[in-house]
């Protein structure tokens, strides 16, 4: 697994302590001024202190992604990103690293996850903007790009958001039925066309893919494991997963 350098806080998404709602909303006003995620940051931070110390350990990065984002849809999909972590920092037996191959300068998945102290897997985050291309064929689009970022060595989870027409289940399996297909089928020519190396090199990657998680309000989120994952979650991962997506296997 890549390293990474540690803020100032207490690490991994840990609570430092309660913070009172004055300093959370000073925090929350520093770094996203009148950005629209300012408000629900502050939520977030003052129901989770375990989010709050992770809005304080990673200013810096997300300062600078907040720098480099010049319209709406830019503050949505980063907007997506922190909502993950505090989704997931809801489970105490999840610790979180923000950007773990940013001092790589290498593409990788937006968080490095450790279960229980002893267990490690990615996560990797995709908003699904609007747009009028039908909805199967953008999943095959986003999945193609994120896989040819997942490590092999980990399990990895990509986390989709989105409205729910363009995140439900079916769209999902359909598009990785047609991932695979141009993989069994041996065209390399399509595979290319998706940005891999060979049909060969598209089921590599994606037999890297553990699961999708989709992020919506409860109880409609769900986990969605692939059945032919090089690492596939174990029962107790899978479970507190679920738990907190507060959805469905």
């Amino acid at each position: 697994m890549a390293t990474t350098s540690r803020g100032s806080g207490s690490g991994s998404g840990m609570a430092a302590g309660r913070r009172s709602r004055t300093d959370i909303a000073r925090m929350c006003a520093t770094l996203f001024g009148t950005t629209p995620l300012s408000a629900h940051c502050q939520i977030w931070a003052a129901e989770s202190p375990r989010f709050a110390a992770f809005l304080d350990e990673y200013q810096g990065k997300i300062g600078k992604k907040l720098r480099g984002i010049h319209d709406e849809a830019g503050y949505v999909d980063l907007l997506a990103e922190l909502e993950t972590a505090h989704t997931l920092l809801q489970e105490r037996s999840f610790a979180l690293i923000y950007e773990p191959y940013l001092a790589e300068k290498q593409r990788g998945p937006d968080f490095a996850v450790t279960f229980r102290s002893h267990t490690s897997f990615m996560v990797e985050v995709r908003h699904l903007r609007p747009s009028p291309t039908e909805v199967s064929l953008r999943l095959v689009s986003v999945l193609a790009d994120k896989l040819r970022q997942l490590p092999a060595s980990v399990p990895n989870v990509l986390m989709v958001s989105g409205a729910p027409d363009h995140t439900a289940a079916e769209h999902l399996q359909q598009a990785m039925r047609t991932l695979a297909a141009d993989g069994h089928r041996r065209d390399d020519e399509a595979c290319q066309r998706r940005g891999f190396a060979s049909a060969r090199d598209l089921l590599r990657r994606l037999s890297r893919l553990s699961a999708v998680g989709i992020l919506r309000a409860p109880p409609e989120a769900f986990l969605w494991e692939y059945a032919q994952a090089q690492h596939p979650l174990s029962p107790d991962l899978r479970k507190t997963l679920a738990r907190a997506l507060g959805g469905t296997l």
